[in-house]
């Protein structure tokens, strides 16, 4: 689960941010789990990269996008109703380095499969997320959604 420090400003509109999707990769890892005191003896790493550029909002348009999605357990159906106020599923910010868009999301490990399947047929091309506005730090995604093609709503950003 995306772990967020803070709180989202109250009263903040929505921003819509249109990334479209240039390249991915997954990655996978497996071992022993190098913590001591953990419950689970092993380390399980599923982490899947997308690389894009930003075609929502205006202002930031041709901007790369470079974003990790992360599987977690705790997200699928079942055990999600255990989560108290989520603040977000995700976030997005500015490296001051590199100037690149970076941030992650949060995905329920159940659709990780079929994501990955329908990327590697070339069927996803968008992921429209909505959150705030990206401030001095980062933007708090509330929702996201990966598509084959957007919408006329997805395009109006209101500028």
């Amino acid at each position: 689960m995306t772990k967020v420090r803070g709180r989202i400003p109250s009263g903040s509109p929505p921003t819509a941010y249109v990334v479209e999707i240039e390249k991915w990769n997954w990655s996978y890892t497996f071992g022993l789990n190098a913590v001591r005191g953990e419950l689970d003896p092993f380390m399980d790493f599923r982490h899947l990269t997308v690389l894009g550029v930003l075609v929502r909002p205006r202002r930031m348009e041709g901007e790369e996008v470079e974003f990790t999605v992360i599987p977690a357990h705790d997200l699928n159906q079942v055990e999600r109703l255990k989560h108290k106020n989520p603040l977000a599923v995700g976030t997005l910010g500015r490296n001051r380095r590199t100037k690149i868009i970076q941030g992650h999301l949060s995905i329920p490990q159940d659709v990780l499969g079929p994501i990955l399947s329908m990327l590697a047929a070339e069927r996803l091309k968008f992921i429209v997320m909505n959150g705030t506005k990206i401030g001095r730090s980062h933007a708090m995604i509330r929702s996201y959604r990966f598509g084959a093609a957007l919408s006329e709503d997805d395009l109006d950003d209101g500028e």
